[in-house]
């Protein structure tokens, strides 16, 4: 029989779709970078005001995890009072680190950049970094870097491999190959699938193996020939350990299929 023709990228969907994956992540983290960025930003761009530190607390955090382990971790806490020329108070709170907290005293005065949009992402104008690049900053932005980097580097590799095939497909020697096993792997997919592949032998007891697929554990395969039967696979010329099944990669044109 005769298999339809494969297209470089049908070859490489589950690299595209890894990589689209991949590339979400990223862009949902260059999203959070820009936010933060920009909020920081605007920060710059406010004079620091003079608040008084009303309270000094360490709070206690718990958490039970998922293994039935109870996690607990201190949080520095600091209630600061901003006063306006006017009179009016303003109340409001942050977390500095460990290094500020301890320096710091009630009654104690000190400069703040001032959110009055958000209060809480104020910050110790001590502790203010230039815009978006101090901290967990840099780090979000590295990750979002990385991650939109690796998927590009994914749709690239991908793409390599499918023109690999192809070209093995189109220019490679054409012979005649006998089905020796069917292996699985150690991954298992999802829905009571495994992963499967045929493995063969051609003529000149080379031996190469099919895409891996997923199918249903206890059915039959039907995703590619019984053990034993003859298949015609295509060697790459000039690395001969590369070798394709036409059933993953379509049968060259002009051929008939094998009986």
């Amino acid at each position: 029989m005769r298999y339809p023709v494969r297209t470089t990228a049908s070859l490489m969907a589950d690299h595209i779709v890894i990589a689209a994956f991949v590339g979400f992540c990223g862009f949902v983290l260059t999203v959070f970078f820009i936010v933060f960025a920009l909020g920081d930003y605007r920060l710059s761009l406010t004079e620091p005001q003079l608040a008084e530190i009303r309270q000094k607390t360490t709070q206690q955090h718990m958490r039970t995890m998922k293994d039935g382990t109870l996690r607990i971790w201190a949080v520095n806490w600091v209630d600061l009072q901003l006063v306006k020329d006017a009179g009016t108070a303003v109340r409001f709170g942050l977390s500095p680190t460990d290094a500020t907290f301890a320096k710091l005293a009630t009654g104690q005065r000190v400069l703040v950049r001032f959110n009055r949009s958000n209060p809480l992402s104020s910050v110790l104008d001590s502790e203010f970094n230039a815009p978006g690049f101090g901290g967990a900053r840099s780090s979000l932005a590295s990750w979002a870097l990385m991650t939109l980097t690796s998927s590009l580097l994914l749709i690239a590799w991908g793409r390599a491999k499918a023109r690999r095939w192809i070209k093995t497909r189109d220019h490679g020697e054409a012979c005649i190959a006998v089905v020796t096993a069917h292996e699985t792997s150690i991954w298992r997919g999802g829905k009571g699938t495994i992963g499967m592949s045929a493995v063969w032998r051609d003529e000149k007891e080379r031996v190469g193996r099919s895409f891996w697929t997923q199918v249903y554990r206890g059915r039959p395969v039907t995703a590619f020939p019984p053990v034993g039967a003859s298949i015609r696979v295509y060697v790459d010329g000039l690395s001969a350990g590369l070798s394709v099944w036409e059933g993953d990669v379509g049968t060259r044109a002009g051929e008939g299929g094998v009986p």
